[in-house]
């Protein structure tokens, strides 16, 4: 159940950096500005953490 949780939770987070960073490389192609890149990097910078640490508590909950 625990890897389950695991790889659903990779994908989910994979296709996040797919959209997002699309969605930034979209932007920035058509208004030559680098804000947009640097905010879709720190909120994807902050969906990793949070993913690392919930892993982490997962797996300190199971024992």
């Amino acid at each position: 159940m625990k890897a389950t949780r695991i790889i659903c939770g990779a994908i989910a987070i994979a296709l996040m950096f797919a959209f997002a960073g699309g969605l930034a490389q979209s932007i920035f192609k058509r208004t030559e500005s680098i804000a947009f890149i640097v905010i879709v990097a720190l909120v994807l910078i902050m969906v990793a953490v949070d993913a690392i640490q919930g892993i982490r508590e997962d797996a300190a909950n199971d024992d």
